[in-house]
């Protein structure tokens, strides 16, 4: 008989929200963000675009802890060695940021802490929101940037 799934619950504080950040892009050019926050913060972000086509892009394979410190906060990509290239202009791009005050890793699941650096189709910012309020209540922020093209 399969042992039952272990709950994991997380009591959390609402954090405050995290600011996010970027220079105007030309199609072909490296995504570059920045995630600014006021507090010390576990931070999941995700790129997206065209129509319901996600990346998580933080945490990596290059830099595996969610933690974003206030002093320091997110430079993407930073030292990591990613490389993602906007689309053309008529392509919708965001980046989208939810933070808690824990890591939350553990309990997230699997179609919303989706493998990093790959496309996953089929998601929404409405399933991915629901993802992380099942594991984090109501102690969630968000915050989405919309890539501007010239």
């Amino acid at each position: 008989q399969a042992e039952p799934e272990a709950l994991i619950e997380f009591n959390l504080s609402k954090p405050r929200a995290i600011s996010i950040s970027a220079a105007p892009v030309k199609p072909g050019d490296s995504v570059k963000f920045n995630v600014k926050t006021p507090e010390n913060t576990f931070a999941y972000c995700y790129y997206k675009e065209g129509a319901n086509n996600w990346m998580r892009v933080f945490p990596n394979r290059f830099q595996s802890d969610p933690f974003v410190s206030s002093s320091n906060g997110l430079a993407f990509p930073g030292d990591m060695k990613v490389d993602i290239k906007a689309g053309n202009k008529q392509q919708k791009e965001s980046v989208t940021c939810f933070n808690t005050t824990a890591d939350i890793r553990m309990g997230l699941p699997p179609e919303v802490y989706t493998p990093d650096l790959e496309t996953a189709t089929g998601l929404s910012l409405e399933s991915l929101r629901a993802g992380f309020s099942k594991v984090a209540s109501n102690n969630l922020s968000e915050a989405t940037f919309e890539l501007v093209k010239r």
